[in-house]
C-alpha cells in the first residue's frame, strides 16, 4: 500500500475514533482501525482492478482467409467452407468430397463405382453420411470426429 493510501486509511480512522470519543460511544481504537483497515484496502483493490483492466474482446465470428488467386483447389475449399457456414446441408457434400478425394488418392477407390470396398474404409460415420441425406452433424464434436476419419483413410 502506497505512502498516501496509508495515510487516507489513519485519516479516516482518527476521524471515526474521534467521532466515536466525541459522542460517549467508547469505542475499540484497535479493532475500529483494524476494521477500517481491511475495508478500504479491498475498496482500493476493487478501485486498482477496474482502472487496469480491459476490456474483453469477445470472440467473432471467423472471417475468410484471402487464398492466392493461382491456387484453384484452395479458392473452391475457401468457398465450399463459407457455404457451409451459411448452409449446414452443403457441408455434408463437402466432407464426401474430401472423402472421395482421400479414397482415390490414397486407396485407388472410387465410392461410386465400388461402393462395398470404400465402405470399408470409410467406417461407419462416413458411410452412414454417404447414405442418407441427414445433417452431417450434431456439434462440433461430431464434425472433428468425421475429418479425424476422412484423414485416417
Amino acid at each position: 500500500m502506497s505512502c498516501s493510501r496509508l495515510l487516507i486509511v489513519l485519516t479516516v480512522w482518527f476521524v471515526v475514533a474521534g467521532s466515536l470519543l466525541a459522542s460517549s460511544a467508547e469505542p475499540q481504537v484497535l479493532v475500529l482501525g483494524g476494521i477500517i483497515f481491511v475495508i478500504m484496502t479491498v475498496g482500493f483493490i476493487g478501485f486498482d482492478l477496474v482502472r487496469v483492466s480491459a476490456p474483453v474482446a469477445w470472440a467473432q465470428a471467423p472471417q475468410p482467409f484471402a487464398a492466392r488467386e493461382s491456387d484453384e483447389a484452395i479458392i473452391q475449399l475457401v468457398r465450399d467452407i463459407e457455404r457451409a457456414h451459411r448452409s449446414p446441408s452443403d457441408l455434408r457434400g463437402t466432407l464426401l468430397s474430401l472423402a472421395d478425394d482421400r479414397l482415390l488418392d490414397h486407396r485407388n477407390l472410387d465410392r461410386r463405382t465400388n461402393p462395398a470396398a470404400a465402405a470399408e474404409f470409410l467406417g461407419p460415420r462416413l458411410s452412414a453420411l454417404a447414405e442418407d441425406r441427414r445433417t452431417p452433424m450434431s456439434d462440433l464434436d461430431e464434425l472433428h470426429r468425421l475429418l479425424d476419419e476422412i484423414e485416417a483413410i
